[in-house]
């Protein structure tokens, strides 16, 4: 009888087991290295574990976005997120997650659609402190893919108080207007940045 457990670490594991959604007080949930990033580990109805606060996967591996991820509004930590694995959710389950702190990585930025990055809701996520947002580095030609990921970044502007922010692989020719301007949403100077990284943007002019 483990419904009382708070603290769970799983080894190497093809898929998480079947038992976990009724572990209803689990705080932290620990696992990996994945045998693949490709299919959700998590069970059906994982999503009844309402009070999960922390997810963390070995040496940091990403994860895809299962369905019903929004639906764990306790969530504080999340390992770096893959919007290009296709684990059943989209990047918009992320509205939800108001309580998110620390650091946010969201790599296959070039999967998303526009309307699914605004609902990600970004500038509202005020404990989000360190900020990662990376495309897959392919080099798409048709412009309208490029005005996607301009447009796409447009609407993952953060919090004024975001304290580092990392670019990676953006193929569009120039960067939204609150990247050049440093400005959070709301139109706030990003004043306590102090860390400013833009990778492998070979596009920008």
């Amino acid at each position: 009888e483990l419904k009382h457990l708070r603290f769970l670490d799983m080894p190497s594991i093809k898929s998480l087991p079947d038992g976990l959604v009724k572990l209803y007080n689990l705080q932290t949930l620990r696992f990996g290295p994945l045998y693949s990033a490709l299919v959700s580990i998590f069970p059906k109805g994982f999503n009844k574990l309402v009070n999960l606060r922390h997810i963390c996967t070995k040496y940091n591996e990403k994860i895809g976005i299962p369905f019903g991820l929004g639906m764990l509004t306790c969530l504080r930590t999340l390992p770096t997120i893959d919007a290009s694995a296709g684990w059943g959710g989209r990047l918009s389950e992320l509205q939800s997650l108001s309580k998110l702190k620390g650091r946010l990585q969201i790599d296959g930025l070039q999967h998303v659609e526009v309307e699914e990055a605004k609902k990600v809701d970004l500038g509202m996520k005020n404990n989000i402190n360190e900020l990662i947002l990376s495309w897959d580095g392919d080099d798409p030609t048709v412009d309208d893919l490029l005005e996607n990921e301009k447009m796409a970044l447009e609407a993952l502007q953060p919090h004024a108080n975001l304290s580092s922010l990392r670019i990676y692989s953006y193929n569009s020719k120039e960067l939204p207007p609150w990247v050049r301007e440093m400005t959070g949403y709301g139109g706030s100077p990003l004043s306590n940045l102090v860390c400013l990284e833009i990778n492998n943007c070979n596009k920008l002019e």
